[in-house]
């Protein structure tokens, strides 16, 4: 789900009291498509804490969203080698626990 002005339909991530665009304070929940395009990532091959020291290496991306807010998230499921801007993706949720999911995301088959 993706917050969404009421006033110029302008999608808001991080959600926020007020669009940043109109001002107006009016919104709306609708459902994301979970489709997104990778506009930025990284490979993170060192722990900066050792809590994270299993998980390496990972990729974090920035992921465009197909309605246009990016999201910080990881890329799963793919050869670090492959990773290309622009290449397009599709969420995943993966659960943490029986309360907490995660959106993660994988490359689309067009």
């Amino acid at each position: 789900m993706l917050q969404c002005c009421s006033g110029c339909h302008l999608y808001r991530y991080p959600p926020s009291p007020i669009c940043n665009s109109c001002l107006s304070p009016d919104h709306q929940w609708v459902p994301a498509s979970g489709k997104g395009t990778l506009f930025s990532f990284v490979v993170v091959h060192r722990a900066l804490d050792p809590y994270w020291q299993g998980e390496v290496p990972y990729a974090v991306a920035v992921v465009e969203l197909a309605e246009g807010p990016h999201l910080i998230s990881n890329l799963v499921g793919i050869d670090f080698d492959q990773i290309q801007i622009g290449m397009a993706l599709r969420v995943v949720f993966e659960a943490l626990s029986d309360e907490i999911k995660v959106p993660r995301f994988r490359v689309r088959q067009t």
